[in-house]
């Protein structure tokens, strides 16, 4: 015989089970003995994607002397061998010395520029990562409740109203248009220099950086910005 449970007692509820006319069972779990629903999954806060670089050599990029892992002299000699065990079958005679001079100062040329686009394309790709690192870091860093830019003090909440010490329709933010012109200069100078190099840039020097803030710069003055 069962006894009542005494005060203090845990008490345990057991689900009901439910006896059908073919004599199959099945239980009906109660509001206590249903497992606990499955907590709504949080995703991560998206981020820019990684940038994909792109290779302005990659037709060619499977031959010897494209093979970056070399120095820039290595390449060089790939290149130059070629033309010399194809010099005798082409002209049926050996080289001489003007016909090195020649093969040499052709190759050098040649590679020159590929190697000079290379870096300067390496240049361009470095600078976007760093920045995009930059913006991740900022947006990590950013309170969740700042006002974006082109918000006024009015459209906060009553108790940030009151809080924020600037006047009800001050604007926070007004430089939202020269952020895209100054966007749209930086597009126009990254794509000059990864497709002529250092040349395409103003100024003079190996300073790429300095002529890069300055072909920027250049571009931005015209609209009123400063950059």
């Amino acid at each position: 015989m069962n006894e009542p449970n005494e005060p203090g007692d845990e008490a345990y509820v057991l689900p009901e089970i439910r006896v059908t006319p073919d004599g199959a069972r099945s239980v009906e779990p109660t509001d206590e003995t249903a497992p606990p629903a499955a907590a709504p999954s949080q995703e991560p806060a998206a981020e820019e994607p990684p940038i994909v670089r792109h290779d302005p050599f990659a037709w060619m990029r499977n031959a010897p002397w494209m093979d970056r892992r070399l120095s820039p002299s290595g390449r060089a000699a790939y290149l130059l061998r070629r033309d010399l065990k194809a010099f005798p079958v082409i002209e049926g005679r050996d080289p001489n010395h003007a016909d090195l001079d020649a093969i040499v100062q052709r190759t050098v040329d040649y590679i020159v520029p590929i190697i000079r686009r290379e870096q300067a394309t390496d240049i361009v790709y470095e600078e976007l990562e760093k920045r995009r690192e930059e913006r991740i870091a900022k947006a990590h860093l950013q309170p969740p409740d700042n006002p974006l830019p082109g918000y006024s003090a009015g459209d906060l909440p009553p108790a940030r109203q009151a809080a924020d010490p600037v006047l009800p329709n001050a604007e926070i933010a007004s430089s939202d248009s020269c952020a895209q012109v100054i966007d749209a200069c930086r597009r126009k100078c990254t794509a000059l220099f990864a497709d002529r190099g250092l040349e395409a840039l103003p100024g003079s020097g190996r300073d790429s950086h300095g002529r890069y803030r300055r072909c920027v710069r250049e571009c931005v003055a015209p609209s009123g910005c400063s950059y």
